[in-house]
């Protein structure tokens, strides 16, 4: 199973392998047989000159454009017949060979089944599923996004041990390959299912290994490109009778490359080479031995990066889609009817039966993408061509203009034009771009076009006659009737032009087919005097069928008449905002007047023009630039040779605009220092305002400050606030409140938000200790102690200094502590002194403190600690160490922390300060016996940023 994925290739390939695999023999491997179809040049000028080459007109295709010619629908797919070597049979000849070693086993792959290449309208499967694809698989169909393909096979065993070589097992079976590809996706799938027929004996014991892999190139460079494949196969599966396995590859990371110099128009395409086998093994390696049955199937998948407006995907390029959605616009349909079943070629025309007596439907040749040659075509067939109705009639061609068999390349008999409606050209370059983005067609592509069952539309040109009510070369004044007949048409208007130029158009005028008669009449003072052509347009069910021809008239209006103006516009309008007004133009009594300028204007400031559309309205936007108020908006014709002038007022009421104001300062303010707040003023959120003031007030109630500032251009408003006396929350923030009060111009708006306040946090005490011992447990807490500080002003907090503190295991004289917070800047600064202390712990030496300070100080842009004390142990003076978290050794494992230093966790600048710190550990791990500290210090500073 599997597929091979070239652009160069042709048709299917099969490969059957047979190995005979043991310690002492080689695989014996056939060689793959392939099939060749050509693919065609482009086609010969009209002069029998291939233009693309140079070269004679070939009378059959070359390799020329790879992706051109594979399969035609109908056509029979060439498919390979298997090879010519009999493995089984080699291996029955020689199975004495393998005497002693059990059973071994070979493969045979039969003929694949030969059939038609059918191309329909999307996939036939998105899984494979064994009686659905046997059945649609039968005959190999393609899709330009799917190729499917079928093959047998099978595997027979024999026992070589006794030397009488017998059979003793057979499995047959059948493979259906179905690979599908997507448009928008570089990963395209090959579904497989292997549907076994017949398992019998020993053949019971084979179990199913399968292998994938792929490479890729691009193309036409030839260079490297990439691919990987993802196998989901069941490996060591067990066949049985009437049963399916069902398998796929995921082939991905396809990347298609750009060609080099010299490539022929396949941009952007990488070919993908994906091969995969299967190999039967036994479930006693000693006794059976595996046989390989590897058959490529080879599908035809580009990869192209080269739409526009949709991602990269993949195709089948050698199999050509239908174009079918000209059949829907009948006049382009026909044309393409006539020219596919006159001339040699047929362009276009797939094969298969007749549609009509009148026109044979032979096999043809397809059209073939070609963008550069859509200006040459074009001028062949169209330009020069006067239209008989401008802007109603246009030319088409066929073949189309950007294909190789256009007009300027086929000979007079292939191609052919029409005058067709303008609504039907202008569809018809949608639906063909619409076609070649959805199967991917590149220049270089062919495609068929099916506009089967198409037959001769309503003329273009009549049968529409004028039935009365004008004439040909008359002259009118004041009105023109006119009256026309159209049978096909169930709806009818009046065209009246000048130089091809609309200058007035009647309203649809619906009819029943088969019975209509059409009038209509116009004032002569809706068009300045002059000559005119009149024309009758009839449509079915929204396309043209039918254009009478001109009826020439003149205009002579003896002097001008009177116009009537009337206003149409809102009562009032947002400052600064533009409004549209609109006013209508008709001749006093009469029709719409088209092509005629009014002038508007507010207040006599602000003013705008508009021109008259064939309804005679004109519409156009002015801005209010007044203040709030009353005023007028006045609309003015000021006529001309055939009419008079002609204007209209009405009050018009000016709103203030929409304003909104937000606060853009620091997200955070301290007390003591001065900060610069700002807001920004703006219409509808967009737009800036200048020139006003703006107040902004921080905090709330009797501590609230506030400032004003007016502004710029860009709408900000600036001021400053020296803060102070600021109440410290619990969430450390302040409420900002900006403010514009509005005017004449402009409504008040206010806008809220917070802010952080800066703010310090000490504390500081003399002694601590929790002790316990086998025989006493003693537990101090913090003594003297400032307990925590919090403030976001300058204070002064000082614990009452304790003369001594004296316990059983600890004792201390002269303790003090403060905490002192100042501001600008904010500072917080934590002092811990003591004048002697003795810790004396069972174990331990005694440890003797005097002259101890410890300080800890902290900002906003810094903190800092330090300790100063004098030590002995047992007696004796000890070097106190000047680093931070010096430890000094005691028995048991005991440790003495010299100026041990933390930081604060929730600070932003903090440090915690403990000048002596003891701890005894607990034993096996529990908990510490003694953990005594001597005087502690901490300053915090919060809010900082």
């Amino acid at each position: 199973m599997g597929w091979v994925i070239m652009l160069c290739a042709t048709a299917l390939q099969f490969q059957a392998q047979a190995a005979i695999l043991s310690s002492s023999s080689a695989a014996a491997t056939t060689a793959p047989i392939r099939t060749h179809q050509a693919a065609p040049k482009p086609p010969a000028g009209p002069h029998g000159h291939n233009t693309a080459t140079g070269d004679a007109a070939p009378s059959t295709p070359t390799a020329q454009n790879p992706r051109a010619l594979l399969q035609k629908p109908g056509a029979t797919a060439a498919l390979p017949a298997t090879t010519s070597s009999e493995p089984c049979s080699e291996l029955k000849q020689h199975l004495d060979r393998y005497a002693g070693r059990g059973e071994v086993a070979c493969a045979d792959v039969t003929p694949v089944r030969a059939g038609s290449a059918v191309v329909r309208s999307a996939p036939h499967s998105e899984t494979a599923k064994a009686a659905a694809d046997l059945t649609a698989c039968a005959t190999a169909n393609y899709t330009r996004f799917e190729w499917c393909s079928v093959a047998d096979f099978s595997v027979n065993v024999y026992r070589v041990n006794p030397p009488s070589p017998k059979p003793v097992g057979t499995l047959k079976g059948t493979a259906v390959d179905d690979v599908v590809t997507v448009n928008n996706s570089l990963r395209f799938t090959d579904n497989i299912t292997l549907h076994f027929t017949e398992v019998k004996d020993d053949a019971a014991n084979l179990r199913l290994i399968y292998r994938a892999s792929c490479t890729a190139k691009s193309n036409p460079s030839g260079g490297a490109s990439s691919c990987s494949t993802s196998p989901n196969f069941p490996n060591g599966a067990a066949p049985s009778t009437d049963s399916d396995i069902q398998a796929s590859v995921a082939v991905s990371n396809v990347v298609p490359k750009r060609p080099g110099p010299g490539g022929n128009g396949l941009a952007g395409e990488t070919d993908t080479t994906v091969s995969s086998g299967l190999t039967f093994q036994s479930t006693n390696p000693n006794n059976i031995l595996p046989a390989d049955v590897t058959w490529d199937a080879q599908a035809f998948v580009a990869c192209d990066n080269q739409v526009s407006n949709i991602k990269p995907g993949c195709v089948m390029p050698l199999v050509w889609p239908t174009l079918t959605t000209m059949k829907s616009l009948p006049h382009i349909a026909w044309n393409i009817y006539k020219v596919q079943r006159g001339g040699t070629m047929h362009y276009g025309l797939a094969g298969g039966t007749a549609v009509n007596n009148d026109f044979p439907n032979p096999s043809g040749n397809p059209l073939t993408r070609n963008e550069a040659a859509e200006g040459a075509n074009r001028r062949v067939a169209c330009d020069g061509r006067t239209s008989p109705v401008p802007g109603v009639l246009t030319c088409d061609e066929y073949p189309f203009n950007a294909t190789w068999q256009g007009a300027s390349y086929a000979d007079a008999a292939d191609w052919g034009w029409a005058w067709v409606p303008r609504e039907e050209n202008d569809a018809q370059g949608g639906r063909t771009s619409g076609f070649n983005k959805t199967n991917r067609i590149l220049d270089g592509d062919s495609y068929w076009v099916d506009v089967s069952g198409a037959t001769p539309p309503p003329p273009v040109l009549g049968p529409v006659q004028f039935t009365g009510g004008i004439t040909n070369g008359g002259t009118y004044a004041s009105t023109v009737a006119v009256t026309a007949s159209a049978p096909h048409a169930d709806a009818f208007s009046f065209h009246v032009q000048q130089g091809g130029v609309d200058k007035l158009v009647s309203p649809s005028i619906p009819g029943t087919p088969g019975t209509n008669s059409h009038a209509w009449q116009f004032n002569t003072h809706a068009l300045p005097n002059g000559h005119y052509q009149v024309y009758g347009v009839a449509t079915l069910r929204g396309s043209v069928v039918g254009v009478s021809n001109a009826i020439n008239i003149t205009i002579a209006n003896p002097t001008a008449v009177a116009t009537t103006l009337t206003l149409n516009a809102p009562p009032s309008g947002d400052y600064h905002d533009p409004v549209t007004v609109s006013a209508k133009l008709t001749v006093t009594g009469g029709g719409p007047v088209a092509d005629k300028p009014v002038s508007f204007s507010l207040a006599g400031n602000e003013s705008c023009t508009a021109t008259t559309n064939s309804a005679g309205s004109a519409a156009c936007s002015v801005t209010p630039g007044e203040s709030a108020g009353t005023t007028t908006l006045r609309a003015r014709f000021a006529g001309d040779s055939i009419r008079q002038a002609s204007s209209a007022s009405a009050p018009f009421t000016v709103t203030p605009e929409e304003t909104t104001v937000a606060y853009t300062g620091p997200g955070k303010v301290a007390n003591g220092a001065r900060v610069t707040m700002s807001g920004v003023l703006k219409e509808d959120g967009i737009t800036p305002i200048a020139g006003r003031a703006v107040t902004i007030a921080l905090g709330s109630g009797a501590a609230q400050q506030t400032c004003t500032g007016t502004t710029d251009t860009a709408g900000t408003a600036s001021c400053a606030i020296s803060v102070r006396n600021q109440l410290l929350t619990d969430s450390a923030t302040l409420p900002v409140t900006v403010k514009f009060a509005g005017d004449a111009y402009y409504r008040p708006s206010t806008g809220e938000a917070t802010v952080r306040l800066e703010y310090y946090t000490g504390r500081g005490f003399g002694v601590s200790l929790n002790v316990n011992l086998p025989l006493v447990s003693l537990r101090l807490s913090p003594k003297p102690d400032t307990g925590p500080v919090r403030t976001a002003t300058g204070s002064s907090t000082t614990a009452p200094c304790a003369a001594s503190i004296s316990t059983l295991l600890v004792s201390a004289n002269a303790l003090c502590a403060n905490v002192t917070t100042r501001l600008a800047p904010g500072t917080s600064t934590t002092t811990a002194t003591l004048q002697n202390a003795t810790i004396g712990l069972p174990g331990l030496p005694v440890i003797g403190i005097s002259g101890l300070t410890a300080t800890s100080v902290s900002s906003c842009t810094a903190t800092s600690g330090s300790t100063t004390l004098e030590l002995t142990i047992a007696g004796r003076p000890i070097t106190v160490p000047t680093a931070p978290n010096s430890v000094i050794g005691l028995p048991g494992g005991a440790r003495l922390v010299v100026n041990e230093q933390r930081p604060v966790a929730d600070a932003d600048f903090g440090t915690t300060v403990n000048a002596v710190h003891l701890v005894v550990p607990g034993l096996a791990g529990g908990p510490d016996i003694a953990d005594i500290m001597v005087g502690s210090a901490t300053s915090g500073a919060h809010n900082c940023t």
